[in-house]
């Protein structure tokens, strides 16, 4: 389990909240989070949650992710790290952050 008590991803899941944005997250690294006493677990990217997704933030540049896979079944993607550096040819808007 990493620890994330200074990731910037704990900001933005409370904003998505205010927002009241339905969100959901993956990171190999951390199964399970608590924030403000609501636990939310990381869910597997397959091709029925990338299907339903409207926009895709990469918060991390984890190496075990399909980027190029990711990249071609989500429409809008922010990339907050430049993971999807190495992608030449994809179907979604990417926008660097």
């Amino acid at each position: 389990m990493s620890d994330i008590r200074e990731s910037p991803v704990l900001d933005i899941i409370k904003l998505l909240n205010q927002e009241n944005i339905n969100f959901s997250y993956n990171d190999p690294m951390v199964s399970s989070v608590n924030i403000d006493g609501k636990l939310y677990n990381s869910q597997n990217i397959d091709d029925d949650l990338l299907k339903n997704t409207d926009l895709g933030l990469i918060t991390t540049d984890h190496s075990i992710y399909d980027w190029e896979h990711i990249s071609n079944n989500l429409n809008y993607i922010f990339d907050t790290r430049n993971a999807l550096r190495n992608i030449k040819k994809t179907k979604a808007k990417i926008f660097k952050l």
